[in-house]
């Protein structure tokens, strides 16, 4: 026997001569007494003369089984040696990561638990963090018990960040780990009045990182090159990624200054900024639109 675990292994034989008369069934049988016949528990493989393969599933864990090829004609049933073996003990579960999805402050995954390996699973779910190997102990999620697959949403996550991801299962005897996944979650992408994204020639500098405190970012003269001078009164943003909800309605507090630096290596600050819009900002929706409080008066 090979690819032994707590619930299966893999077997075979090898039906040697035909005596003249045609096979009618030959496959593996077993019990746990001893000298097994095809009236226990047995598969059935196709063919005929020749060597075959049978997996062997839905045994106890940590159980000895007697095993014995087989091979039935219209004469009778002949059997091969017997042999033995033993199913590993109950253990921790094993389980895996399959997909995922990425969004700015989310990413979504499905995970399954492949076997509980004889003892019932009673929490799992998914943990995660900014360093490599997140357990239990970061954060994580707990959804439901038992084996098979599930959904997790990880919300609260911030743009243009690197985040490992491990599955988990626990069970009485331990807490299981799938393989790490190691994901990026994008950038807020802005665009400004016309929908041409604006992360191609307006720097962004600045983090999302602070509880979004601050973030900067330029718009090149020659986009207002209609306007020499003038007042301005509300600007339009879109998000291609928009927010799901850490951010979503916020009080924000909205600068305007105008600079001759168009290479940004830091945040300017608010240092001779006007401010021109103080109060919710909705970052879930695609379009924001931003009516000024205050009308700026825009120099050309």
């Amino acid at each position: 026997p090979s690819n032994i675990s707590a619930t299966t292994f893999t077997s075979g034989g090898e039906v040697l001569a035909l005596n003249s008369t045609g096979l009618t069934a030959r496959g593996i049988c077993w019990n746990t007494t001893g000298a097994p016949t095809v009236a226990d528990n047995h598969t059935t493989q196709s063919g005929g003369l020749g060597s075959f393969t049978a997996n062997v599933t839905g045994l106890s864990c940590g159980t000895t089984y007697y095993i014995r090829a087989y091979a039935t004609n219209s004469v009778g049933t002949a059997y091969g040696e017997e042999y033995t073996v033993t199913t590993l003990a109950p253990s921790s579960p094993e389980v895996e990561l399959l997909t995922v999805q990425i969004y700015a402050e989310s990413i979504v995954t499905i995970s399954e638990v492949l076997t509980d390996n004889c003892e019932e699973v009673t929490s799992r779910g998914v943990c995660w963090g900014l360093f490599p190997n997140p357990t239990i102990f970061d954060c994580h999620t707990v959804n439901g018990n038992g084996e098979g697959s599930y959904t997790d949403t990880l919300q609260g996550l911030i743009p243009a960040m690197t985040y490992y991801l491990r599955a988990y299962a626990i069970n009485s005897l331990g807490i299981a780990y799938g393989d790490e996944g190691i994901f990026s979650t994008p950038p807020h992408t802005f665009t400004v009045n016309d929908g041409t994204t604006t992360n191609s020639y307006v720097p962004i500098w600045g983090s999302w990182v602070d509880a979004y405190e601050k973030c900067e970012f330029v718009i090149p003269a020659q986009r207002l090159s209609d306007m020499e001078s003038g007042m301005i009164s509300a600007m339009t943003f879109y998000l291609s990624s928009p927010a799901s909800g850490s951010w979503g309605a916020a009080s924000f507090q909205v600068f305007l200054k105008e600079i001759t630096d168009t290479i940004l290596n830091s945040f300017l600050g608010t240092n001779d900024a006007t401010i021109v819009y103080e109060g919710p900002l909705d970052g879930t929706q695609s379009e924001m639109n931003i009516n000024f409080n205050t009308t700026y008066a825009y120099h050309g």
